[in-house]
């Protein structure tokens, strides 16, 4: 019902004002958060399965469309994993801050984001997939999410792939990589062949992640 009842307040709110509906990609996640903030959340375990997929193979998805996706899966994550990315965004400007003001626009989307955040999407994506890698590994500090654990035993645990040379495959959002270090300099070079531009992350830990 807090789920539900957030659509109604969101979507007709932003009607009201004139605007389009948030994309289903952002306004299903923030839906989630809403059961977050009643209690009703993961406390009870009724978000981790939606984030299930695309924490074991976050390389497979994408997280940001308009529409729903066609592809089930995608679906089913836009709820969880997704969630994982508003609750980022929203515990680094303060819920209160944050909330209380997203129902009003400007717009919708990324664009939305980045208005409410005064940061680039590109930075938002990379702070999130540290984040998702970082959480409650007591390995560097401010990447812990507040009000749950990744390490739970909940979640599902992230999927990384092995760091090696030559290492090639698709990214639909953002791929991870793990590598161990032979006490010497390393060099890491990423090139893409879509022509987009790439954006990475690298962690340089004194020991092996939990």
């Amino acid at each position: 019902m807090v789920h539900e009842l957030k659509h109604l307040i969101a979507v007709g709110r932003r009607l009201a004002l004139g605007k389009s509906a948030e994309e289903s990609c952002i306004e299903e996640a923030s839906a989630m958060a809403a059961q977050q903030l009643a209690g009703l959340g993961t406390e009870l375990r009724l978000v981790q399965p939606y984030a299930s997929g695309c924490l074991a193979t976050p390389q497979a998805f994408r997280v940001v469309y308009p529409e729903p996706s066609s592809r089930q899966e995608e679906r089913i994550c836009t709820y969880g994993y997704n969630f994982l990315l508003v609750w980022r965004v929203a515990q680094l400007m303060g819920h209160d801050n944050f909330w209380r003001s997203w129902l009003d626009g400007p717009s919708t989307g990324i664009s939305n984001v980045e208005a409410h955040t005064g940061i680039p999407f590109a930075e938002l994506m990379m702070d999130w997939a540290a984040t998702l890698r970082l959480d409650h590994a007591n390995a560097i500090a401010g990447y812990d999410y507040d009000t749950f654990n990744l390490r739970d035993g909940t979640w599902q645990a992230l999927g990384t792939s092995p760091l090696e040379s030559g290492v090639s495959g698709t990214a639909r959002s953002m791929a991870y990589f793990t590598g161990r270090g032979l006490g010497g300099d390393a060099r890491i070079t990423l090139s893409v062949t879509n022509g987009a531009l790439p954006h990475a992350v690298v962690l340089r830990l004194p020991a092996v992640l939990p």
